[in-house]
């Protein structure tokens, strides 16, 4: 039977991997370290054959130089390996104007420029990112094209006791309080990328002024890094009563916190689409963001929430969030999932 590689064995791979067994080509995770994944390459081509196409996704690169070059090195080899066995190359490109970790620059603008060059196809994230991919790869228009993921909802997550926490700290606000309570839950760690927390702090100071109290609620690591890019903003949420903030990475229970969470809060500078939007738009909820990077646009254009390009208007905005349609998620939904990806990258793969 006919096969395709794709790199990572993440949850991403592992739906795709899932949705392609209706299909006539078998799907199969590159696993370990991107460094080796030249001799993943060959072992499969040793013991299976000639596959049609390898699949490589994120281009991130390490704070070790060295790493960093071996990395190239792989990936130099996997793309010469693919050109001496005519296997086709396509690249998901998760984030079009950057990678998410750069270390060394011109060393990931080299690699970017490569899988540019020897892909079949660039795959971008989302139908709305492809006009913005056409000016970042100019000479290469042709190529670019789209998919779309779906969402992350395990049925057994754990964390009994951070999910009764978080349920606690919402019920005791809730009966303390003299306004009316509304929700936001973000469930993502500090980055570059990621000014969720700083962004925050406007949205719990503005949010004062409405007849609304505003409970956060923040689930992920934040390292020194992150804090020293803005420690007043940190400090704030440290010790505001409305804030809760664990410091650490565990899967949210989104089903059992749909009855007590209104939105979803995530603040993106990049051009990326997050598994927020997908997790959002099947447990029912609005996502709430800022006019910053490709998630504003997105939520907006698509109608999974509201994008906040001013504080004048802020009570209406939690007006409409408290009191959201469902129904406005459903043709997200339709096109935003896991077999209309493996569709969509079945169809890549098969294309002349």
């Amino acid at each position: 039977m006919k096969y395709s590689l794709i790199q990572y064995d993440d949850i991403k791979s592992r739906k795709l991997c899932v949705e392609f067994e209706r299909f006539d080509i078998n799907l199969y995770r590159i696993k370990g370290s991107p460094i080796v994944a030249f001799l993943s390459i060959l072992k499969y081509i040793v013991t299976k054959g000639r596959p049609n196409s390898i699949i490589f996704r994120y281009l991130n690169d390490y704070p070790s130089i060295i790493k960093t070059i071996l990395r190239m090195t792989s990936e130099a080899t996997s793309i010469l390996i693919s050109m001496v066995f005519r296997i086709d190359i396509i690249w998901i490109c998760h984030n079009v104007d950057k990678e998410s970790k750069e270390f060394y620059p011109l060393i990931t603008r080299i690699r970017r420029h490569l899988f540019t060059k020897a892909s079949k196809k660039i795959l971008v994230t989302d139908k709305l990112l492809v006009e913005k991919a056409t000016n970042v790869f100019k000479d290469y228009r042709s190529k670019i094209d789209y998919i779309s993921f779906g969402p992350n909802i395990p049925a057994d997550v754990g964390n009994e006791k951070e999910q009764n926490k978080i349920i606690h700290f919402i019920n005791k606000i809730k009966g303390d309080s003299t306004k009316e309570v509304i929700v936001g839950l973000c469930a993502s760690s500090a980055n570059e990328k990621n000014i969720s927390y700083e962004k925050a702090v406007q949205l719990v100071k503005e949010s004062q002024k409405t007849r609304y109290r505003l409970i956060l609620i923040f689930v992920g690591e934040i390292n020194d890094t992150m804090r020293k890019r803005n420690e007043g903003a940190y400090e704030y949420l440290d010790v505001h009563p409305d804030v809760l903030m664990f410091n650490k990475k565990f899967q949210v229970d989104e089903k059992k916190m749909a009855p007590y969470v209104d939105f979803y809060w995530r603040a993106y500078l990049d051009q990326s689409v997050p598994f927020t939007v997908y997790n959002a738009a099947t447990i029912g909820k609005p996502i709430l963001t800022t006019n910053v990077g490709f998630l504003g646009e997105m939520v907006n254009e698509y109608r999974i929430g509201i994008t906040i390009y001013n504080y004048n208007n802020i009570e209406a905005i939690l007006d409409e969030l408290k009191t959201w349609n469902k129904g406005k998620l459903k043709s997200f939904l339709h096109e935003s999932n896991w077999e209309t990806a493996a569709k969509r990258l079945y169809n890549c793969i098969i294309s002349e």
